[in-house]
């Protein structure tokens, strides 16, 4: 299943994904709608179509931050930001979670999300917080349950990550909570070392493992983009992307304020790479390029309109509407996701095979002398790495 991330206007294009089949519905952020316009999408006729999935991510993750720039969470007036430590004492989170368990539940969403602070490490005291958190939700819900499933958030900092005794500590604490599932936002930055992003990688998808496959949980990974894939493959009932790249990948420092820069340039997300390029500089040369004949239709092959037009000969040098891109990403988010069978062993040699014809496509632009991002280019080796070892722990043949 997957799930449209909302943020920079996303809302303005779930209709058109859900009537393409590109979106099975959205996780609603309160930071980037207002309190009416919130009601309104939520109320939208596409959003009330049978089977269509819509939960409201509370976002109180982002009031710890000293520093954060709240967007509209304040408008909507569920809790401060910044709130002070103390806010957070067990007695105080009482009222908190109750408003928030609330407030969804007065709206037509199919899904309850607890909410929750992001835990950098479980002896920090955060991870207690969070802990409280999941629990007070879990008896809030309990008291005006209506038969719609309560997913506890769970927000993972890369720091807990690259500790394996922290992962097995928070493990032993998920597998406690008696609940429908798991919401997992799971901080992975992809210009992480490949090496050390690898062993992260490979863990973030033994949480999700354990949690789906050994436990039985529904499990949704937030802000995943088409790492995406690689958590449906290992159980994941859903994973979640958007526009830009703060929909991608989640961290809290996309709360907190930037250095600024110039505006996100042109991308095109394409299945065949499982990853996007440039198209003023990296597309635009393999178009140029002669020596790989095949190299640009193999390059375009597959899902998308925006894919679609240049392999029909739209000009590389065109102005690009965010919608336009926006609209690939879906589109190729929606075709990794059906590719996932239910059987895991399956599922992650599919992956594995489609990221070898992406390294061999990545081959074929490094000989006619197209460097693609660095970024870009690692994703698919930790993806590769992290699965083949995540097979060797729990012993499946790949």
């Amino acid at each position: 299943m997957f799930l449209i991330q909302d943020g920079h206007q996303a809302h303005t294009r779930v209709g058109r994904a859900i009537d393409a089949g590109e979106a099975d519905g959205v996780i609603w952020s309160l930071a980037d709608e207002t309190p009416a316009n919130l009601d309104a999408v939520v109320e939208a006729e596409h959003m009330r179509r049978e089977g269509i999935v819509q939960a409201i991510d509370p976002q109180l993750y982002v009031a710890p931050l000293g520093d954060a720039n709240p967007k509209k969470l304040a408008d909507h007036g569920l809790f401060d930001v910044p709130m002070r430590p103390r806010d957070f004492s067990a007695r105080n989170l009482v009222p908190l979670v109750e408003r928030l368990i609330e407030f969804q539940a007065e709206r037509p969403v199919t899904h309850i999300l607890s909410p929750t602070v992001a835990i950098p490490s479980m002896v920090d005291r955060w991870a207690g917080v969070a802990t409280d958190l999941a629990d007070t939700s879990l008896g809030a819900w309990s008291a005006v349950s209506d038969g719609r499933p309560l997913f506890i958030s769970v927000a993972i900092q890369q720091s807990l990550l690259a500790d394996s005794e922290n992962v097995d500590a928070l493990l032993d604490e998920l597998t406690t909570y008696e609940c429908d599932g798991f919401y997992l936002l799971i901080e992975f930055d992809p210009k992480t070392d490949p090496v050390e992003g690898a062993d992260q990688f490979e863990r973030a998808l033994y949480i999700v493992y354990t949690l789906a496959e050994v436990n039985d949980f529904a499990v949704w990974v937030g802000y995943a983009g088409l790492s995406g894939f690689a958590y449906r493959a290992v159980g994941a009932e859903a994973f979640a992307g958007g526009w830009w790249q703060k929909q991608n990948w989640w961290s809290p420092g996309h709360w907190t304020p930037g250095r600024g820069g110039r505006a996100p340039r042109p991308r095109i997300y394409l299945e065949s790479l499982l990853g996007p390029l440039l198209i003023d500089v990296e597309l635009s040369a393999i178009s140029r390029q002669r020596t790989d004949t095949d190299l640009l239709a193999d390059v375009l092959a597959g899902a998308g309109p925006l894919a679609d037009e240049f392999a029909r000969s739209r000009p590389f040098d065109s102005n690009y509407d965010r919608g336009e891109m926006e609209a690939q990403l879906f589109a190729v988010c929606a075709e990794v996701d059906v590719r996932i069978t239910g059987d895991v062993q399956a599922d992650l040699r599919r992956v594995l095979r489609d990221v070898g014809e992406a390294q061999g496509l990545h081959r074929r632009m490094r000989d006619v002398n197209v460097e693609v991002e660095r970024a870009v280019r690692n994703v698919l080796a930790t993806w590769q790495t992290a699965i083949n070892a995540l097979g060797e722990r729990v012993g499946l043949d790949l």
